[in-house]
């Protein structure tokens, strides 16, 4: 198993953690700043994990965090920022073990690459499978700060980046039309599957089932030396 160490839904953190930029209506430039938005994530993590999505509102998370309903609203304009912020840190962590996968791949085979990947997001969100389930059922799948939005924008890079890395081997049939299947096929099936009590299939066999849609469209232009 790769290594790995989400940040995605288990405070503390630290002053290292990636910024959601996309969800705040500013950014934080100074340590102090930072601190109280990392802060502010971290309570709203509690809160949900302790009162549900239903009662999650920006009082308690204010309460927990130590800070005024104010200084909250510096940097989110309204609860559903708020969980959305969570999940785009989330992503953001990851998107960071992926990319450092991406370029440590070297010659690895690409079906081995993207099962390797796809065990180490699931065994990693596997845990918060509760927390997540809070957050899908108040936040519209499909709005633009959505889970399956952030997660679209951040692992479609990553795919991209691989295909570029790897441009003289590898491309996918259908070229970006055949990314965003890809990509958004993964993401919607995986949500799904997190959210499920009790599991229909096991993480490997979803896994497979990936690599085996990605097979189908992959093209490859020089084999393995």
């Amino acid at each position: 198993m790769l290594a790995y160490n989400s940040r995605l839904l288990e405070p503390p953190v630290s002053l290292d953690s990636p910024i959601p930029r996309s969800c705040l209506i500013k950014i934080p430039r100074q340590q102090r700043s930072i601190a109280m938005v990392q802060t502010i994530l971290d309570a709203a993590i509690i809160v949900l994990q302790r009162d549900g999505m239903a009662a999650f509102n920006t009082n308690h998370v204010a309460t927990v965090a130590g800070v005024s309903p104010g200084s909250i609203y510096q940097y989110f304009a309204n609860k559903e920022m708020i969980v959305a912020a969570i999940v785009e840190r989330g992503v953001l962590d990851v998107e960071e073990t992926i990319r450092a996968q991406v370029a440590s791949a070297g010659t690895i085979d690409p079906l081995v690459f993207i099962g390797q990947l796809c065990r180490l997001l699931l065994a990693g969100l596997e845990p918060y499978r509760d927390l997540l389930a809070e957050i899908l059922s108040g936040t519209p799948i499909l709005s633009g700060t959505g889970v399956a939005a952030i997660m679209e924008s951040r692992l479609s890079a990553a795919l991209t980046d691989f295909l570029t890395v790897n441009i003289e081997r590898y491309s996918l049939r259908g070229g970006r039309p055949a990314v965003y299947s890809v990509v958004n096929g993964a993401i919607y099936v995986s949500l799904k599957w997190l959210s499920e009590r009790p599991l229909l299939i096991t993480r490997d066999d979803l896994v497979d089932v990936f690599i085996m849609q990605l097979q189908a469209m992959l093209e490859v232009r020089e084999p393995m030396p």
